[in-house]
């Protein structure tokens, strides 16, 4: 094998590498990418002017062609992502009190973790949580499903951890049916 196909079989694993970074990594560096690829781009060239391109070295540059514009595709399809999210962020339909829950769930998964690494630390709830835990139950009556954004919601209103608010709705469902039970059984 030549110094040339060399060359270029090891382009295309290092835009393979590249490839594989994009797909596994949520953060990688595309300015690094971008000179990478901007190099490897110089380097073909630089083989496509020469006099000595045998098949193999065709068939390398084909393939260094193909993955690179699979990569190309790939980050800008990332930027794009990023520039949508950015976006959503400066929309104006994200209220502060959205921003506030995600804050405060993350603030939960904290408390969560503390609990987890302490299980046999319980806590009794407070009588104003258990009240405004007590009074979301009363006004879903008609459908008293936790939803994501109703446990969240609840979950910054009391000051509980989302595993808790989920711990206190599992308990007052079943004691709503074994109640329901009794009153149907008594009839």
């Amino acid at each position: 094998m030549s110094t040339d196909l060399a060359c270029l079989e090891l382009i295309i694993s290092l835009i393979r590498i590249h490839i594989s970074t994009i797909c596994t990594f949520p953060v990688y560096d595309s300015e690094s990418i971008r000179l990478d690829v901007q190099r490897y781009v110089v380097t073909v060239s630089d083989y496509i002017k020469s006099d000595s391109l045998t098949e193999e070295k065709l068939e390398a540059i084909g393939t260094i062609n193909k993955l690179t514009k699979v990569l190309y595709y790939m980050v800008k399809e990332r930027l794009h992502l990023q520039q949508c999210s950015i976006d959503r962020l400066d929309d104006e339909s994200i209220s502060n009190d959205d921003i506030n829950i995600r804050t405060h769930s993350e603030d939960a998964i904290d408390n969560e973790i503390l609990v987890m690494a302490n299980p046999r630390r319980t806590q009794r709830l407070e009588k104003c949580q258990i009240d405004e835990l007590e009074d979301w139950f009363k006004t879903n009556n008609n459908f008293p499903f936790l939803t994501s954004l109703s446990t969240q919601t609840l979950s910054s209103k009391t000051g509980l951890t989302i595993k808790q608010v989920r711990n206190w709705y599992v308990f007052v469902e079943n004691f709503s049916y074994d109640n329901l039970l009794t009153l149907n059984q008594g009839c």
